[in-house]
C-alpha cells in the first residue's frame, strides 16, 4: 500500500481554506510527487521525482485520486523502459 502525504506549502492563514496542491509518496528511496504548477493550467496535475530525475510530466487526469494512480502507472512504464535499456547495455558489454 502506497501512502500519499499532503506536501503543499501553506501560509499559516490559508491552511484551512486551501485544497492540497501537492501530494508525495516515497517508495524505497524514490519520491513521487503529484502536484500543480503556476505555469500550467489550474486543473493540470503533474508528476515529478527528484530521485528519478523526472520534472513536471503532465498527467491527463483532473481528479487527484485518478492522477495519483496515473502517476504510478506512468512511473512503472518509465522504470520498465529504463530497465530494458540497461539490460541492453549489459548485453552489449558481455
Amino acid at each position: 500500500m502506497i501512502t500519499w502525504k499532503d506536501t503543499t506549502s501553506y501560509s499559516q492563514r490559508k491552511r484551512k481554506d486551501t485544497e492540497p496542491r501537492s501530494w508525495t509518496a516515497v517508495i524505497n528511496k524514490a519520491d513521487i510527487m503529484v502536484h500543480r504548477h503556476i505555469h500550467y493550467g489550474s486543473d493540470m496535475w503533474l508528476l515529478s521525482s527528484r530521485y528519478l530525475d523526472l520534472d513536471k510530466i503532465e498527467l491527463k487526469s483532473k481528479d487527484i485520486n485518478e492522477a495519483k494512480n496515473e502517476s504510478l502507472d506512468k512511473l512503472k512504464s518509465i522504470l520498465e523502459h529504463n530497465i530494458n535499456e540497461m539490460e541492453a547495455i549489459i548485453e552489449q558489454i558481455k
